[in-house]
């Protein structure tokens, strides 16, 4: 679901813009987790894990994207580079960070239940529910600090204009025609017909 969702991207962007699609990601994300935090022993599948997970996938997709350009936005060409290195690494370090804090949470969940299928549930719920609280901090820092202006195009604030490209020089279209073939450089070259024909190998 991330990946044809993520797919999208470049057609969306154009027309909603990319700080109205993160925000809706980190929306949708957030209320797939709440969801599925809410799973228990007795749970339907569909209803309670499915159902949630087509909604995390389709955030993800919607804001992983969005999320990285406003990384690199307002960068020069020069630092696009360090700063893409600067992005991916903040990925890395938010993922074992985020991961050591829900597991954190699950060990403290449920300790007390002397059912190990409830005690799991219990250890389950406390781990969703904390990367619930985790996307709505996400989401309201996303909203106070990325201003919708910020990264209304991505990339790098180095734009190239029609004034830094040297204009190419445009030769004469050459004619087959003997006739219009004065200004033609390949003519000039070659010089009459049959001038530079191969003649039969010698042996």
């Amino acid at each position: 679901m991330t990946v044809t969702v993520a797919m999208a991207i470049p057609r969306l962007t154009p027309r909603f813009g990319n700080a109205v699609l993160l925000a809706v990601g980190i929306a949708v994300t957030l209320a797939g987790m709440a969801w599925l935090s809410r799973v228990e022993v007795d749970s339907c599948y569909v209803a309670s894990v499915g159902l949630p997970m087509v909604l995390i996938g389709a955030g993800k997709g919607l804001a992983f994207a969005p999320l990285t350009a406003a990384g690199i936005t307002g960068v020069s060409a020069g630092e696009a580079g360090a700063a893409s290195g600067l992005v991916n690494t903040a990925h890395q370090l938010g993922s074992a960070l985020g991961l050591g804090i829900l597991v954190a949470l699950s060990a403290s969940g449920g300790a007390a239940l002397g059912d190990p299928a409830d005690a799991l549930a219990a250890h389950v719920s406390a781990a969703l529910s904390g990367g619930t609280l985790l996307l709505g901090v996400g989401l309201v820092l996303a909203l106070a600090l990325i201003p919708t202006s910020a990264f209304a195009s991505a990339g790098p604030s180095s734009k190239i204009t029609s004034r830094s490209i040297p204009p190419a020089r445009i030769r004469p279209a050459c004619s087959p025609w003997p006739a219009r073939t004065r200004g033609c450089p390949l003519r000039r070259r070659s010089g009459r017909r049959g001038r530079h024909r191969p003649g039969p190998p010698r042996w």
